[in-house]
């Protein structure tokens, strides 16, 4: 991953599609001097560091989650179990196809090769739709 400044020297440039290592590797950039000392976690909000997903997965088991396929549909229930595949098994399940719900389905299983996302449906969340109901 290589740091360096614009040609204005105000802004910071990542030269990288990933920010796949370690944080200290932009701390360690950040104390030679390479980066501003006002460089902040938050100038890399845009980026993804990839996760390992079979830990992820496990840990997001019998947790809410909202899984989007990549034909726009999004399924809205309970993480139930992953196979091998990576294959998806929800429960108490809700469909949205363009951010309308379009009905309960209750237990269903996702095809792998079919998931865009797949991400856990913070607590707020849950909480603020409850008092909505």
């Amino acid at each position: 991953m290589e740091f360096g400044k614009s040609s204005d020297h105000k802004e910071v440039v990542i030269k990288s599609e990933t920010l796949w290592g370690s944080w200290g590797t932009i701390f360690d950039a950040k104390q030679a001097g390479d980066l501003p000392s006002s460089f902040t976690a938050k100038h890399i909000a845009n980026k993804t560091i990839p996760v390992n997903p079979k830990p992820f997965l496990n840990n997001l088991t019998g947790k809410p989650v909202i899984v989007k396929l990549k034909w726009g549909m999004e399924y809205k229930g309970y993480l139930v179990s992953v196979d091998s595949y990576m294959n998806l098994q929800l429960a108490n399940t809700e469909e949205y196809i363009e951010g309308q719900f379009t009905g309960n389905l209750g237990e269903i299983l996702i095809r792998c090769n079919n998931v865009l996302y797949l991400r856990g449906v913070p607590e707020d969340e849950e909480i603020e739709e409850a008092a909505e109901d």
